[in-house]
């Protein structure tokens, strides 16, 4: 089915990201989010753009997943008038996504109904609600709490469970086949409001769930972690907190009420077998820094600086978490390739650190805020841990690999970073299709 589906999709890339999605974002005055802590000092609409620029990849990967996930029935795959087939977009951000979806049902004749949820009100109203809804019944915008999906559907009022709100529109036609989380579970996890634990990403995986209909899917695409060769040393410790009471005095998050809980680290994704520590080259491509460096070398400094010292909010991931010492970063070595391109190499770097550096030195524009979020913060083992803790069993893991994202790996990595001087990269996402199994 999906080669059917191939040249639908190619045909809408242009139009539905560059003609609208890109160029009006880029039209759109520029708006910080109003959520406390969780966008700190971002720019919206620039981060939107940013999110848009890989959408072709995202686009294809939730197409494939929810194909293979239903090819059992593609009766319910294609939907109908009193049954269609509902997908929820957690993160929906400019709802490319739902946009490029809907008009692939529209050609095919699918009857499909769309979520976009989100917490931040500039992505709900600003791009949902005015750029892809407008006025089609088949899709919501709702503002809401991913970790638990407590929703906020009308901005004055409290928030209700998104599973009850959704059975009160349109006859109960929203009810959830598909949960999408593509790229956001590291910011469930990352979010100061939701300590960085694991524990939270567990929360929202059991809630997403509880949300969906008998036989539906949770798709997940994120980053995970190369392990390290000796355990997990360099990674904060996860609390587990299931057992504390609620309320004064009971909050998560704190030795001695929450149990240390170390997770497995696997061993199938390291860099290198024989040691923690690697060498770092990055292409010099005249890239400016936030100190406005004239050289790469020096952008890779500012960032371990930036991760170690008070730039940083004083509970970010990052914080304290950097274990290559400053004497190492001093020691830059550069060359120049035989095609003519500039290095500079670093060895001796521990690979946590460059896991995340070489994926957040494209967002040097806005790392006081990027740099709140940690991309790898679970393992192939501890992500299935989590998934079988919210509740799925593990004959229910339809799909659970490892993979590459072509986009970034075209665009952010080749030609600009070596590991162990080899434009070599282990796999540096997880892709996920859990099934909610029938009764």
């Amino acid at each position: 089915m999906f080669i059917l589906l191939r040249p639908i999709i190619f045909a809408l890339i242009g139009g539905a990201i560059t003609a609208e999605g890109l160029s009006l974002a880029r039209r759109k005055s520029r708006q910080l989010s109003t959520i406390a802590g969780a966008h700190e000092g971002r720019d919206m609409e620039e981060y939107g753009i940013q999110m848009d620029a890989s959408m072709r990849i995202k686009f294809e990967v939730v197409m494939v997943a929810l194909q293979q996930a239903f090819e059992s029935d593609p009766t319910r795959f294609r939907g109908s008038p009193d049954h269609p087939l509902t997908i929820v977009d957690v993160g929906t951000g400019t709802a490319t996504l739902i946009k490029m979806l809907d008009e692939v049902a529209t050609q095919k004749g699918y009857h499909w109904n769309f979520v976009g949820y989100d917490m931040d009100p500039t992505f709900i109203h600003d791009h949902c609600e005015k750029r892809v809804k407008r006025d089609k019944s088949n899709i919501l915008c709702i503002q809401g709490d991913a970790t638990n999906f407590m929703a906020t559907p009308d901005s004055s009022s409290d928030p209700v469970p998104l599973k009850e709100y959704l059975k009160t529109v349109e006859g109960g036609k929203f009810n959830p086949d598909a949960v999408i989380y593509y790229s956001i579970l590291h910011e469930i996890y990352s979010y100061p409001q939701y300590r960085f634990m694991l524990n939270h990403v567990r929360d929202s995986l059991s809630a997403a769930r509880d949300l969906l209909a008998e036989g539906g899917v949770v798709i997940i695409r994120d980053f995970v972690k190369p392990a390290e060769g000796t355990g997990s040393a360099g990674y904060a410790p996860t609390f587990d907190c299931r057992k504390v009471p609620e309320g004064p005095g009971g909050a998560a998050g704190s030795p001695p009420e929450c149990a240390v809980k170390r997770l497995d680290v696997d061993t199938e994704m390291k860099i290198n077998d024989k040691d923690e520590t690697a060498s770092l080259c990055v292409a010099d491509e005249g890239k400016k820094s936030p100190t406005e460096a004239d050289s790469v070398h020096r952008l890779l400094k500012v960032f371990f600086d930036l991760a170690s010292k008070e730039e940083m909010r004083g509970d970010s991931p990052f914080k304290g978490r950097v274990r290559t010492p400053p004497s190492v970063l001093s020691r830059v070595t550069e060359h120049t390739d035989r095609n003519g391109k500039e290095w500079s190499c670093i060895d001796g770097i521990f690979k946590t650190d460059i896991y995340e550096f070489i994926f957040h030195k494209d967002y040097y524009d806005q790392w006081n805020s990027e740099m709140n979020e940690e991309y790898g913060y679970w393992t192939v083992n501890s992500a299935k841990n989590i998934l079988i803790e919210a509740g799925f069993g593990e004959e229910d893991l339809k799909r659970f690999e490892t993979v590459k994202n072509e986009w970034i790996t075209q665009h952010r990595l080749t030609g600009q970073v070596k590991i162990n001087g080899k434009e070599h990269y282990p796999d540096y996402q997880l892709l996920v299709t859990a099934v909610k199994p029938n009764k």
